[in-house]
């Protein structure tokens, strides 16, 4: 048996349960002010006895959160709006019960108090001197799952009780595939209650709360899903300025939810279902973000309506944060043995070749990290595969070992104090109108897109033209050969927009090779229509998917058209469409115009490998924006492959030995490989071309000292790191013996 979207906490341990074993119930006792109690229980002892024994052998997992559990409770159902009065676990026969006191009804009804009180689809009205309650489940809310032959089936109960009179309404369901959806009205006289239906959507705990004004819109468009992928929604990605603070470090935020915006002119937003378990960390995982700054990927559920932009958006986040950082040395890692961590119980799993994973107890917010010392005491921070929190304080860890476990000592980092506050995050409004923001609430197709900005290049229709072309590469190749020159420039268009050429993706490989071909071989025609054929070239640029837009950049760029669309290309960028910030419209020198304009949009771009484009052409040359370079390679926000290419501009520039600057570097595990790589091509480059003296070379010897005992470290590193070792081997052997690698 398996229960959905009906009580989280028992979920887990429901799967376990495959007869029908479990009984819930909930009982609200309610006052005529609307205020009252809630008592849970979780029933299981009509497991058999085989059952009841794999359920107690799997609660003893960490990976295992029994029904209701004290954190749960806490987060579905948070101070002042509530007060836990009393909590039963009975792990030996199975029975779980919690009584929760509340100051209003209402709070009830928020999503994610419902589905911790087994109330899912529940809900109130108020008539007169009566409470009518009723109880509505949808075909999506439907129970999963199956009951063997000859098992009773898992059954819930809710009940309401008027405190005052002790009457009684009652809802009763046996839960199976057959069973019919939910569909119950139950009406209780609450005479002289003073009891108001009223909208909440979100109970709060009472958290800090920390406000944040600096956000930036740096993408937005509309996503639109289909089938059971869920709702289609308007995606954003929102840079937002990190909370200032001197001794306080922001871990991860969670649980977004929406206080205020909707569309303009009157519908308002909301978010997702989904987005409710969402999560993230602080600078990290999301590309190209600006120092101070953290990605938060943010979706509204589109209005049926049409609409004409946002309000500005007011959005919550929940955020851990820690102060101080206390260190618990543990040795030399054992397989299956407990260690003490400050208030962390940790336990670690089998060992294997190049993995570190342990349970954790206790206080698991608190922890932060684990650091490997080798043997010639440097540090290294363990690369985190992943992690999972879990309820009553367990959580595992999982990391790559990097280095040989039995020949160093681990460090366990902890928090010394963790709070939880809320971050209020103020999005600013966006405006539907092309004129002022590319978001449109239905985008044209590429093709028709064509055809409204390319009207000639449909006119006369391309003899030869049709499926038959497409079944190979020498069909495609002789369709363009006997294309007339008249027609060439429309052929390029009318070819990419035919259906066999969007259907069948590996037609676009051939595409520009082709064409490019085709095109240099007539080259008395190129010379007279290449401002055509480049304006051709642009548009279906601009206007094709970004999975194939690349061709038409390739052609523009092989064919040497550039001249004729680079001003274009640097409008577009200055109009904010990046997708034209690419060395194939900006090659060689760039004008004050064109950097200010790149440098824009290198700080906006959210995809790392077009930042990494746009930093390259800002790096090159003898006009290298060097400051930049330090800034990004300083920023450990951005993604190590824009770093990685920051590192490389800086390097070129530097004559004199770069152990200094890349030291940092080495030490950080994202950035490690690529920097050893780095020094390494520096190093074999310096030796063979500047042929030192001795004093040079003893200068070398005597800057690389720092970083020598680090070197070895690296090349001891196990199997699945094997380019990085060999790299530090050779930067070390060409220290030691001053030449560089055959």
């Amino acid at each position: 048996m398996f229960l959905r979207n009906r009580w989280t906490c028992l979920a887990a341990l429901a799967v376990l349960c495959l007869s029908g074993c479990l009984s819930v119930e909930t009982v609200i006792t309610l006052n005529p002010d609307g205020s009252g109690e809630v008592a849970l229980s979780a029933d299981l002892d009509r497991a058999t006895e085989e059952q009841r024994a794999q359920i107690r052998k799997r609660s003893e997992d960490t990976n295992m959160t029994l029904p209701l559990g004290e954190a749960e409770l806490k987060e579905a159902c948070p101070a002042p709006h509530f007060e836990i009065i009393e909590r039963k676990e009975d792990t030996e026969a199975l029975k779980f019960q919690a009584k929760i006191a509340f100051k209003d009804i209402n709070r009830l009804l928020t999503d994610k108090t419902l589905r911790m009180l087994g109330l899912k689809g529940f809900d109130f009205k108020v008539d007169g001197d009566d409470i009518v309650f009723s109880l509505k489940e949808e075909p999506e809310d439907r129970q999963m799952g199956f009951v063997p032959e000859n098992a009773a089936p898992p059954t819930r109960r809710i009940r309401v009780v008027n405190a005052k009179t002790k009457k009684t309404v009652e809802f009763y369901q046996e839960i199976s595939q057959k069973a019919k959806l939910a569909d119950w009205t139950g009406r209780l006289a609450m005479k002289g209650h003073t009891i108001k239906r009223t909208a909440v959507r979100n109970n709060f705990a009472d958290y800090p709360v920390v406000k944040l004004t600096d956000a930036k819109i740096i993408e937005a468009h509309w996503n639109i899903r289909k089938g059971f992928m869920g709702r289609s929604c308007l995606s954003m990605g929102v840079d937002v300025a990190l909370p200032a603070t001197d001794n306080m470090t922001y871990v991860s935020w969670s649980e977004p939810a929406l206080l205020e915006g909707g569309y303009l002119p009157d519908a308002p937003a909301r978010l997702p279902e989904r987005s409710r378990d969402r999560n993230g960390e602080f600078n990290s995982k999301f590309q190209s973000v600006p120092a101070g700054y953290f990605r938060l990927p943010l979706e509204l559920v589109i209005s049926p309506r049409p609409v004409k932009g946002t309000t500005p958006v007011k959005v919550r986040l929940k955020a851990l944060r820690g102060t101080g950082t206390q260190r618990w040395e543990i040795g030399t890692v054992k397989p299956n043995t407990e260690y003490t961590a400050g208030p962390l119980k940790i336990k670690t799993d089998p060992l294997k070749d190049n993995e570190l994973a342990f349970d954790i107890e206790g206080p698991a917010e608190q922890y932060k990290g684990a650091v490997y010392r080798s043997a010639r005491g440097n540090e290294f921070a363990l690369k985190e595969g992943w992690r999972s929190r879990m309820g009553r304080g367990r959580a595992t860890m999982q990391y790559e070992a990097l280095f040989p476990l039995n020949k160093g000592t681990i460090i366990l980092e902890t928090f010394r104090k963790t709070e939880y506050c809320w971050l209020d995050i103020e999005i600013p409004a966006l405006d539907f109108s092309e004129s002022k923001n590319k978001i449109e609430a239905a985008a044209p197709p590429w093709k028709q897109r064509l055809r409204k900005e390319l009207p000639e290049a449909f006119e006369t229709p391309v003899p030869g033209l049709d499926d038959d072309v497409f079944a190979g590469e020498g069909e495609m190749k002789a369709f363009v050969r006997r294309v007339p020159d008249n027609l060439l420039a429309s052929a390029l268009i009318q070819m990419a927009a035919h259906e066999k050429m969007e259907l069948q993706a590996w037609n676009w490989r051939r595409y520009d090779a082709l064409f490019t071909a085709t095109m240099r071989k007539r080259k008395g025609y190129l010379d007279a229509e290449n401002k055509t054929v480049a304006r051709h070239l642009f548009v279906l640029f601009g206007a094709l998917p970004e999975e194939h837009c690349t061709n038409a950049a390739y052609l523009i760029n092989n064919l040497r058209l550039r001249p004729f669309v680079r001003k274009e290309a640097l409008e577009q960028v200055k109009k904010g469409n990046h997708r034209f910030a690419r060395r194939s419209f900006f090659r060689g020198p760039l004008t004050t115009d064109e950097r200010d304009a790149l440098k824009g949009a290198f700080h906006t771009v959210s995809d790392a490998m077009q930042a990494d484009g746009i930093l390259d052409m800002l790096c090159d040359g003898d006009d290298a924006d060097l400051k930049l370079a330090q800034e990004v390679l300083r920023n450990k926000a951005q993604d190590p492959l824009v770093r990685t290419s920051a590192l490389h501009a800086v390097l070129r520039q530097k004559k004199d030995y770069p152990f200094e600057l890349v030291l940092p570097y080495l030490m950080e595990e994202a950035m490690r490989t690529n920097t050893l790589m780095a020094t390494h091509n520096w190093l074999a480059a310096y030796l063979r071309r500047e042929s030192p003296d001795e004093d040079e070379l003893k200068n070398l010897r005597e800057a690389a000292e720092p970083l020598m005992s680090l070197l070895k470290d690296f090349g001891e590193q196990i199997r699945k790191f094997p380019s990085s070792r060999n790299h530090a081997k050779e930067i070390v052997t060409m220290i030691e013996t001053d030449k560089p690698p055959k």
